[in-house]
């Protein structure tokens, strides 16, 4: 594309790229790379104003694709449903270069979910394990689909002093409506598991997606209460299903007529079952807030609003 605007050239034909002519816009077909490597990031980020600024966390990425079917996920579109992985050797490479460079303390691995295939993450933990490379590691995207005493007991050894948990809800009716592939009896392994490690778990869960029912909102709300009120354990809650192009929850939002057909997806817009309220949910959330201190809205506006 820097060719084509550069020299003049046309751009019509390169693969994934999207452009208008006039009022039109095109997609060009996409092509998915066969493989990929490190970013280099540490060649054109001056991340010297990132640490002054406090963010001294190196985003990294072990592998692309998802083979997970969330029915409201973007990922499988955006980087394929084929998962394309990074050797362990090469990742710690890059930290070890990155670190003598740049010097961050902590990495976060970004990848849209960290352990699966679990042996590809166990592999990299044992990698910097062996290498006794120092420092903080952080991971988005821990599914509970995938967890183990193994592969919390190798991240804590490698250097692991927190993670993403992205189990979505607490109610088996809503895990089986966004497609997730486990039930609850994986997500309390999940919480025995990192509790025994140690390890600091920030949790997210979404309300409000299709087949949401006040009985399926108290039971996720009642699981944070009860089982991740634990000063190691942070749960953030999003109202509302962002919906992109593609995915379940679009075509169900059609259905329903909540979506029109030629919204604008690129503009957030968002989904609310028609069988539960909005301000009800804010407000049992922030009932769940005052009975505990590790539990955040993340609402626009500055919808949270606690009485002290």
């Amino acid at each position: 594309l820097l060719d084509a605007l550069e020299n003049k050239t046309s751009y019509y034909t390169i693969p994934g790229l999207c452009y208008r002519r006039g009022d039109v816009i095109f997609k060009n077909p996409k092509q998915i790379l066969a493989g990929f490597g490190r970013s280099y990031m540490e060649d054109w980020i001056d991340w010297s104003t990132y640490r002054k600024r406090g963010n001294a966390c190196w985003a990294i990425q072990t592998k692309r694709g998802c083979p997970l079917k969330c029915d409201y996920c973007s990922y499988p579109a955006i980087e394929g449903r084929r998962f394309r992985k990074r050797s362990a050797e090469d990742v710690a490479d890059e930290i070890e270069e990155v670190i003598k460079r740049v010097g961050p303390q902590t990495f976060e691995f970004v990848d849209s979910t960290f352990n699966a295939p679990p042996s590809h993450a166990i592999r990299l933990c044992e990698e910097i394990i062996r290498r006794k490379i120092k420092a903080n590691f952080t991971a988005m995207g821990v599914n509970p689909i995938a967890t183990s005493p193994e592969l919390f007991s190798a991240m804590k050894r490698a250097g692991f002093n927190s993670m993403m948990v992205t189990p979505e809800s607490a109610s088996d009716t809503m895990l089986a409506s966004y497609k997730k592939d486990f039930q609850m009896s994986k997500v309390y392994d999940t919480v025995r598991y990192i509790r025994e490690s140690g390890i600091h778990s920030t949790w997210f869960f979404m309300l409000g997606g299709p087949g949401e029912t006040q009985e399926t909102v108290n039971e996720t709300i009642r699981f944070v209460e009860t089982e991740l009120a634990d000063n190691n354990m942070m749960s953030i809650f999003i109202v509302g299903i962002r919906i992109f192009s593609g995915t379940g929850v679009a075509r169900t939002a059609l259905k329903e007529g909540w979506l029109k057909p030629d919204t604008d997806l690129s503009q957030p817009t968002f989904y609310i079952s028609p069988h539960v309220s909005e301000d009800w949910m804010i407000q049992r959330i922030n009932q769940a807030v005052q009975k505990t201190p590790y539990v955040v809205l993340a609402a626009n506006e500055g919808q949270t609003f606690v009485e002290l």
